[in-house]
């Protein structure tokens, strides 16, 4: 399935996020660990799923998936900025598809669970994010015009 990309949106949405997370980057160590997110992995036949627990406060961005997945915030509230560079309230009970290709970022308003979900029988979580995710947009360009799945 091929889609086109709107390099030009994406790029500034793409750009907004690289400021927020430098800026997260530049805080004080124990102010980032006090907010670091704390994961659990959970597997299932042809199921993989990341789970984070995040406390309220923390500002949180997302990895750059190379497949649309399933993530679903099962406890808390969030504001969240979407990969079309809108921002919605979110809470417990919230789902969402989230193409390919895009990050989003999360203002935690209240203690959170937020859990993705990717098809694999894959355990070796190295293996998992070398299949699922994109170190950037960039990245993830060049990936997916090499598998015809965008026209730019």
């Amino acid at each position: 399935m091929n889609a086109v990309l709107d390099l030009q949106a994406h790029g500034e949405r793409s750009e907004k996020l690289a400021v927020l997370e430098h800026h997260l980057l530049e805080q004080p160590e124990e102010l980032r660990a006090q907010f670091q997110p704390e994961y659990e992995h959970h597997y299932a036949p042809g199921l993989y799923a990341r789970e984070m627990r995040i406390r309220a406060g923390a500002v949180i961005t997302s990895k750059v998936h190379k497949f649309a997945g399933l993530s679903i915030l099962s406890k808390g509230r969030m504001l969240l900025y979407k990969g079309d560079g809108t921002t919605q309230e979110v809470s417990a009970g919230f789902h969402i598809v989230a193409p390919a290709g895009t990050k989003r970022a999360a203002l935690v308003l209240e203690d959170a669970v937020w859990t993705c979900m990717h098809p694999t029988d894959l355990k070796d979580l190295e293996a998992i994010e070398e299949h699922f995710i994109a170190q950037d947009m960039g990245e993830f360009i060049e990936w997916a015009k090499a598998q015809e799945r965008i026209e730019v």
